[in-house]
C-alpha cells in the first residue's frame, strides 16, 4: 500500500475558505448596519445665525439681549435671582469660568 504525503498548504485550504467566508459575512453585516444607521441619523444641516438678527424657529423669535464671560461664582450670584442656581454654585468647590447669556423670546404664533 502506497502512502501519499499531504502538503501542509493543502491541509489548511478548508480553514482558509471557512475564515474567508466568515469575514465576508461579517463585512456584509457591518455594511448593512452602517447603511441603516446613516439612514436613521442623517447629517445635520448647517444653520448660521447672525448676531444682530433674531432667530426664527417655529413661530418663536429669539434674540440675544446680553452675554458675558464670568470668571468667578460671586459675579454670577450678583446676576442671578434664582435661589436654586445660587445654592448649587455655592456648593461647588471648583472655580469654573461661566458664560452668562440673556435671551429675549417672542411668540409670534
Amino acid at each position: 500500500m502506497k502512502r501519499y504525503r499531504v502538503n501542509k498548504h493543502d491541509k489548511y485550504i478548508g480553514r482558509r475558505i471557512f475564515y474567508f467566508i466568515i469575514i465576508i459575512i461579517l463585512v456584509f453585516i457591518w455594511m448593512i448596519s452602517y447603511i441603516r444607521v446613516n439612514k436613521a441619523f442623517p447629517k445635520a444641516e448647517q444653520v448660521v445665525y447672525e448676531y444682530e438678527k433674531p432667530m426664527e424657529i417655529d413661530g418663536l423669535k429669539i434674540e440675544l439681549a446680553d452675554s458675558s464671560i464670568v470668571d468667578n461664582v460671586s459675579q454670577i450670584i450678583e446676576k442671578y435671582d434664582d435661589e436654586n442656581i445660587i445654592a448649587k454654585l455655592q456648593k461647588s468647590k471648583k472655580n469654573y469660568r461661566y458664560i452668562y447669556v440673556e435671551l429675549n423670546v417672542y411668540n409670534d404664533s
